[in-house]
């Protein structure tokens, strides 16, 4: 299994630098359209991005050639279509770069290629959400679909309400120290969870169902996760790795920047919305 592909090679990484705020409209309104074509085209068989801060915020844009051959189509295309946001200056750097593939994280050589195919699923799907977002006119609305991708997630990977309590405690703790910044507003948090009590509670018990948002087959999902669960070396502790590196991507991809602070603050309120249910669940059982 290859880990590293050149810029020639089978995978196209681009790196698109623009200002934070447009980075939204350019991602619903070039490199959606873009994939879409290359696949239609069947110059590409998958795609993703990431939201990154290195040097100056970008994205990452990458791209699954059906051959290497194609790298120099896709190229051409890419760098056509994305002109008119170079010359007004929206967007005003692009690079290629080596795409390093995270192996270790991902399930090793098995398991890359699943996950790969669950990037492309997830990006699609938030670029599904980005566009109700409407430009801010709903960006209040933001944090709402991130708890609501962390319960998509949660029940995908078929996790009890017992174990969601304990990986999102964890993950919310773990968070804390790194973001040591926000240890003081630990209550504003607990605060926020009160005030949108109601809401988070319809959240998490509706019949969580991303596709309505995202236009998206949950099958597409559900295939790649149970191809991850079937892998020979797999464990729960693994999986749970998985898991962690997943959601953690999707929230990256949702969020323009800050992305350690909302993932704090979703932690903590998914944390006590899983409790609230945990709670209900066992005084229903004592009746």
């Amino acid at each position: 299994m290859k880990r590293v592909f050149f810029p020639n090679e089978e995978w196209a990484y681009f790196k698109i630098f623009c200002n934070i705020r447009d980075s939204d409209n350019v991602l619903i309104n070039s490199v959606y359209k873009i994939a879409y074509k290359l696949k239609k085209m069947n110059l590409i068989s998958k795609w993703f991005y990431i939201r990154y801060f290195e040097e100056d915020y970008h994205l990452r844009i990458r791209f699954k050639c059906i051959t290497a051959e194609n790298n120099y189509l896709v190229y051409k295309y890419f760098c056509e279509q994305i002109q008119s946001y170079v010359s007004n200056g929206i967007i005003w750097k692009i690079q290629l770069d080596t795409y390093f593939r995270e192996m270790e994280r991902y399930g090793d050589e098995e398991g890359i290629e699943f996950v790969e195919s669950l990037f492309e699923y997830d990006s699609v799907a938030i670029i599904k959400i980005l566009t109700t977002l409407n430009n801010d006119i709903h960006e209040e609305d933001r944090w709402k679909y991130g708890i609501l991708l962390l319960d998509f997630y949660s029940n995908l990977f078929n996790y009890k309400i017992e174990t969601r309590v304990e990986i999102f405690n964890d993950l919310f703790r773990r968070f804390i120290p790194e973001n040591a910044k926000f240890k003081s507003v630990a209550d504003q948090i607990k605060r926020k969870y009160y005030e949108n009590k109601d809401e988070i509670s319809t959240i998490l018990s509706t019949n969580n169902d991303l596709t309505k948002i995202s236009e998206l087959n949950v099958k597409e999902f559900t295939s790649q996760i149970q191809s991850i669960k079937n892998l020979n070396h797999m464990t729960d502790t693994i999986l749970r790795n998985m898991f962690e590196s997943i959601v953690h991507m999707s929230i990256n991809r949702l969020f323009r920047n800050n992305q350690n602070k909302y993932e704090t603050i979703l932690y903590s309120l998914i944390f006590y919305g899983y409790m609230e249910k945990l709670k209900h669940s066992v005084s229903h059982m004592k009746k």
